[in-house]
């Protein structure tokens, strides 16, 4: 992976420590993308990252995703997630979907050669009245195991090995350690 588009406009909380490893406590009330791409130049320098300070929606979302091989949604809101999955299909980019609620992950490769995407999944979405992860919670380590999880099916999406996750949906639950995979 050469280059790497980041794109969030939060600052990086106490809240956020237990479950983004990516952070530390001299990260606090510093740009997530700032505090991100300081950590992942220093693991990787020859990487090229690309930051945008900016809230991802209807606006800028397509301008922001153009040139860009593999979408991670890493999103947290249903709303984004519509969004970048209609850009992802008018654009024809592959998203590798991950989403988190307490103990429960869920993982699948979206819009590749005709496959689903998520607002076909997940019709009947809206964003009023649900419960959010901040309210709900989430296990602190659920959002380390679902991300490696996507950025394994993203590495093999862009080097085109096994890609089982397309037109499926790996469901994990971490209160009961199964993982389970279906068909969609």
């Amino acid at each position: 992976i050469g280059k790497l588009k980041l794109i969030d406009d939060d600052f990086v909380s106490i809240s956020n420590l237990h479950r983004q490893p990516l952070y530390s406590f001299q990260d606090v009330n510093k740009k997530k993308i700032f505090a991100a791409k300081s950590k992942l130049k220093a693991l990787n320098p020859e990487v090229t990252i690309e930051t945008h300070d900016v809230f991802f929606d209807d606006k800028n979302g397509e301008e922001l995703l153009l040139n860009t091989d593999v979408i991670i949604d890493a999103t947290d809101n249903i709303k984004s997630r519509q969004r970048i999955d209609q850009i992802s299909k008018k654009l024809k980019i592959p998203t590798v979907y991950g989403a988190l609620f307490r103990f429960e992950g869920q993982v699948s490769i979206l819009n590749v050669n005709g496959s689903a995407g998520y607002n076909e999944l997940f019709p009947n979405s809206n964003t009023n009245g649900e419960d959010s992860c901040a309210d709900a919670g989430v296990l602190s380590m659920l959002p380390a195991i679902i991300g490696n999880i996507q950025a394994l099916e993203a590495i093999k999406l862009i080097v085109g090995i096994n890609n089982n996750l397309i037109g499926k949906l790996l469901m994990y639950d971490g209160m009961n350690h199964k993982t389970e995979v279906i068909e969609l």
